[in-house]
């Protein structure tokens, strides 16, 4: 277990589970590691994503070098979210040539769960700070709870809250998941996948 932590061979997850395989052309296989892989136009990405029935995955999020670049928002839905089977949601491929950039190294992580909701970065720090609150469709200051006017700045010094997920109906994807968890919502990531582009070592990607 020691090992595998050191090694990065872990998901954080409240209920789905993320296996990653990585493949080559050569036929060679690996999973979730912090050991940088080279890849090629060969190297695909296998995703399963499984939980109870009654643990809902509503989407599948690729981040690259820290932006979503793909999202995968068909998973199946079970007949029966208190059946006793485990639900496969995602058994999917998919080639890494069409998730990175053209160039250079990048690092990549899989998330899982419910869609997310629109949060904006108002203080300008790099995390998400304040949601669409007004339900205007827009997140401007008059979505921060403590302004009462526009500062006038392109950073605020004062922001949120967080938007949150809509707390699913009786009946709807995630109900029971609510039940049991009073608002939590299904969430899963890996640990990042480092990636090699050009075969001399990860050198990191700049922020």
């Amino acid at each position: 277990f020691d090992r595998a932590v050191r090694q990065g061979q872990m998901i954080g997850t409240n209920g789905p589970i993320i296996e990653l395989s990585v493949t080559d052309g050569a036929g060679g296989l690996r999973g979730i590691s912090l050991e940088p892989l080279t890849s090629d136009a060969d190297t695909e990405l296998q995703v399963r994503i499984t939980s109870a029935p009654w643990v809902p995955v509503g989407e599948v999020r690729f981040v690259v070098n820290g932006e979503v670049v793909e999202v995968w928002d068909d998973p199946i839905q079970p007949p029966d979210p208190l059946g006793t089977e485990v639900t496969v949601w995602v058994n999917r491929t998919v080639s890494l040539g069409e998730l990175l950039p053209p160039s250079g190294d990048a690092w990549l992580v899989v998330e899982a769960g419910v869609p997310l909701v629109d949060n904006a970065d108002l203080d300008c720090d790099g995390v998400p700070d304040t949601g669409d609150n007004d339900g205007d469709g827009q997140i401007t200051w008059r979505d921060v709870e403590d302004l009462d006017e526009d500062p006038g700045e392109p950073c605020f010094d004062t922001v949120g809250p967080l938007g949150e997920p809509p707390l699913p109906g009786e009946g709807q994807p995630g109900w029971w998941f609510e039940r049991v968890t009073p608002g939590g919502a299904p969430t899963a990531f890996t640990n990042p996948l480092l990636i090699d582009r050009d075969g001399d070592g990860y050198q990191g990607v700049p922020r």
